[in-house]
């Protein structure tokens, strides 16, 4: 059952990305503020990467995590299922996330988002490595 729960969020965080990277291409590449779907989409991105995160420990664990981003991939470098440099690339696009989403808000014109097809390629590579542990 669990790890059904654990294909489900792989599955949402994929077809998530399919959509920004379509929107992006788009875009190409040079998104702005004003297209809300796209902050949402990476948002939702950034959630499910890290409920997918927390699905993937509390079954290593055998117990409830905290969902508290550092601390999940902290455990998944623990225990080599991701290394540092995807997890600082995916906690800092985490942060990002957080800023822009502020900014958005606050109607900031002058923070200008910027996402890479590495950007994406980071959630793909994170989704394959807890699907294949």
């Amino acid at each position: 059952m669990s790890e059904d729960l654990l294909t489900k969020r792989a599955i949402i965080l994929r077809d998530t990305i399919v959509k920004l990277e379509q929107r992006l291409a788009q875009k190409n590449y040079s998104p702005t503020f004003a297209d809300h779907y796209l902050l949402q989409l990476l948002d939702k991105a950034c959630k499910a990467c890290l409920a997918l995160g927390n699905q993937f420990v509390s079954l290593q664990t055998q117990e409830e995590t905290k969902n508290h981003p550092p601390y999940i991939f902290e455990k998944l470098v623990e225990n080599k299922i991701i290394d540092q440099a995807l997890s600082k690339r995916l906690l800092s696009l985490i942060a990002f996330r957080k800023l822009i989403l502020q900014a958005a808000l606050l109607k900031g014109k002058h923070v200008h988002l910027k996402l890479t097809p590495t950007h994406l390629q980071d959630f793909h590579t994170f989704t394959q490595k807890l699907l294949l542990a």
